[in-house]
């Protein structure tokens, strides 16, 4: 979620140790929903932003972390995707581009990268 910004990314397994971080967590992506306009999320919206982000979690750590894990989440889709590594102006570029074309669908990529 956006509120990571401000908060910090604290692991899944360590959220509910940390007293009043789902209220917390929730007033800030409130503001940030309403700071940029956009509408908030219905509940079956979340449950999908969750099990996309579970998703994302679980190829990571089977990439990265080698040494054996016991965490096994109930549900996930392997998402056949290989992490790379790659330079921080690319990844800001690629990030910036993927940004405005969903804010501003009307433009074209060009116009974005003239930025």
């Amino acid at each position: 979620m956006a509120s990571e910004t401000y908060i910090g990314s604290i692991p899944k397994v360590l959220r509910p140790a940390v007293s009043g971080y789902k209220f917390i967590e929730k007033k800030i992506q409130n503001m940030i929903w309403d700071t940029f306009r956009l509408h908030h999320p219905t509940e079956q919206e979340n449950r999908l932003i969750q099990q996309i982000d579970t998703d994302i979690l679980v190829n990571e750590r089977n990439q990265l972390m080698t040494q054996a894990n016991t965490w096994k989440p109930k549900v996930f889709k392997d998402l056949n995707f290989k992490i790379t590594k790659e330079s921080t102006s690319s990844i800001e570029k690629l990030f910036i581009n993927i940004y405005c074309g969903l804010r501003f669908p009307a433009l074209n990529e060009k116009e974005y990268s003239r930025r």
